[in-house]
């Protein structure tokens, strides 16, 4: 049976609900199955110098060998590492074909970057290296092969980088068995248990939609779970499919951080929409589950807007079963999300040099191919030049009605302005992000500074099709001389409960101005601070309770400090 028939009959939720075989109570709720796999969990990277891409045979269904590719597991090994830790590990491609490790929201040097010039061959190695500067959050790598990178991820070439700093920590989020990472792609399958990746005319116009959910490359998924406090680290892997997660029973949960880290508070919904490139970080409160009894994590059925291509059954918006929580005896965890967690200070557009703006469109006279300004990718070519340390608008308008283009930029992360003009978005793109969904039609503004690297990086559309198709196009950072600029624009500022201190990082000059103001204005602190150790701590035990304004070199922090 093709794909698109088969899941043509999937269209309403009662039988998808059937297809699965799960009983379902009134209330949404599920008595607990005896079908399903246990969730699977990512290896840990061991630290070892060389990762080696390779085709590999595993047990995706229980009995039965499925051929993927492998770095280190399937999905790949999971790397661990902190703030201002250094990465240094050799990719070997033991592939045939060409691949390269593009390495996802994080902020690496051009050379490390994964761009398709740079590829391994096969039976060739290259190392990786650079110090980690992002926030805290959960990043992850993928192959960005020159036009291959979409069968490339589909088939497994991807894994979690996940990044801790002091900051994170000083919120005692929910850890150990309580913090759990969830890649979700879709698949397809033969009768073999093969995955199979031959996209059609149609699917790279649509992007590759399959009928299979692999949860850390679990099928039927559930995971055993205690009552209390569960933190649950989202990675859309899929090629296309963009998911709109929730839970079986309309349960509310709290979206604490997107692509590039913590938000500044969290906030409450029964949905988020999930687009492939895109992280979410999730706190939910599964204390009142009954011992015996599940509940769903899904992605809730949708209409996608308009007719993609006349094709009245496209398959994107249909409900799935992502993975069944099941409620066992033993202790889960309490907890309080704090009122602040994060500081982040938005970009002010008024401030920005130029704007930017790219079409996105799929070009009927170019034989249906996705481009950017009218351009299909080439290698060599530099589409755009930005300088170092200059904020932009770019703003992306998509001239398709009928297909979404989830936009990601290499080398940095950016802040999303506005969409369609309007400044009010949702609460959950107000961080660091550095993928965004461009709806058909619509007109999205970022904000967008690069004040790290020079070089060439990418932006491109993550369907991968699109990608692959030619979605995709270059631009340069080039050097700056506003140093003033570059020492104040990565600093950060938070107060850590366990020092009783404000913590600031990220001034590269050996010393900066450093003033604290109480609620009502007056000057509380005022000193020129030490930071050649590249942070200073400012000892709040001589503060009361409360919110407070910071001031380094000229730019303004808003903290709260509670004991």
């Amino acid at each position: 049976m093709k794909r698109r028939s088969f899941l043509t009959t999937l269209a309403s939720t009662a039988a998808v609900a059937a297809w699965r075989g799960v009983p379902t109570k009134a209330d949404g709720s599920a008595q607990l199955a005896a079908t399903g796999n246990e969730l699977r969990f990512p290896t840990a990277w061991n630290g070892a110098n060389m990762l080696m891409p390779a085709y590999i045979n595993r047990q995706v269904w229980p009995g039965v060998n499925t051929n993927v590719i492998s770095t280190g597991g399937y999905p790949g090994a999971t790397i661990d590492l902190r703030w201002g830790q250094n990465l240094s590990v050799e990719i070997h491609n033991m592939m045939q074909s060409a691949t390269s490790i593009h390495w996802h929201g994080l902020d690496v040097p051009s050379a490390m970057d994964g761009h398709p010039k740079d590829q391994i061959a096969p039976n060739v190695a290259k190392r990786y290296t650079f110090d980690i500067t992002n926030r805290a959050s959960l990043y992850f790598y993928h192959s960005h092969a020159h036009m291959a990178t979409a069968e490339q991820v589909y088939k497994g070439l991807f894994g979690l980088f996940r990044v801790r700093d002091d900051e994170e920590d000083a919120l005692g989020l929910p850890s150990g068995e309580f913090e759990v990472p969830l890649v979700v792609q879709d698949v397809q399958i033969d009768s073999q248990s093969q995955l199979q990746y031959a996209p059609d005319m149609m699917d790279k116009m649509e992007g590759y939609l399959s009928n299979k959910i692999l949860v850390n490359g679990t099928p039927d998924a559930f995971l055993k779970v205690k009552r209390g406090w569960y933190r649950f680290r989202l990675v859309n892997a899929s090629n296309a499919r963009i998911y709109h997660i929730g839970f079986s029973d309309n349960r509310e949960f709290h979206v604490i951080g997107s692509d590039g880290g913590l938000l500044s508070s969290s906030t409450s919904t029964q949905t988020i929409p999930f687009a492939p490139g895109e992280r979410y970080d999730i706190l939910v409160d599964l204390t009142g589950l009954v011992i015996g009894s599940s509940v769903r994590l899904v992605s809730r059925q949708y209409t996608p807007t308009m007719g993609h291509m006349g094709n009245p059954n496209y398959p994107q918006g249909l409900p799935f079963d992502l993975l069944r929580l099941d409620a066992v005896e033993g202790q889960g965890v309490s907890y309080t999300i704090p009122a602040v967690l994060s500081v982040i200070n938005r970009y002010n557009p008024s401030l920005a040099t130029r704007t930017r703006v790219f079409e996105l469109q799929m070009q009927m006279m170019m034989g249906m191919k996705h481009t950017i300004n009218g351009k299909l990718f080439a290698m060599d070519r530099i589409d755009e030049r930005i300088a170092r340390g200059s904020l932009e608008i770019w703003e992306f308008v998509n001239k398709d009605v009928d297909m979404v283009h989830p936009m990601h930029i290499h080398g940095g992360q950016f802040q999303v302005l506005s969409r369609n003009g309007s400044t009010d978005i949702p609460a959950w793109e107000r961080g660091w992000k550095d993928t965004v969904i461009v709806n058909p039609s619509e007109r999205v503004q970022l904000g967008v500074r690069f004040d790290t690297h020079t070089g060439v990086f990418l932006l491109h559309c993550h369907i991968l099709e699109h990608e692959d198709d030619g979605m995709m196009m270059n631009y340069e950072v080039t050097a700056s001389t506003d140093v003033q600029e570059k020492n104040t624009s990565d600093t950060r500022a938070w107060y850590s409960p366990a020092q009783d201190a404000v913590i600031i990082r990220g001034i590269v000059s050996p010393s900066a101005h450093v003033s604290l103001y109480d609620s009502v204005g007056r000057l509380v602190f005022d000193k020129q601070a030490d930071f050649s150790s590249g942070e200073t701590l400012v000892p709040a035990s001589i503060f009361p309770t409360g919110g407070y304004s910071l001031n380094v070199n000229g730019v303004l922090h808003q903290l709260l400090i509670v004991r």
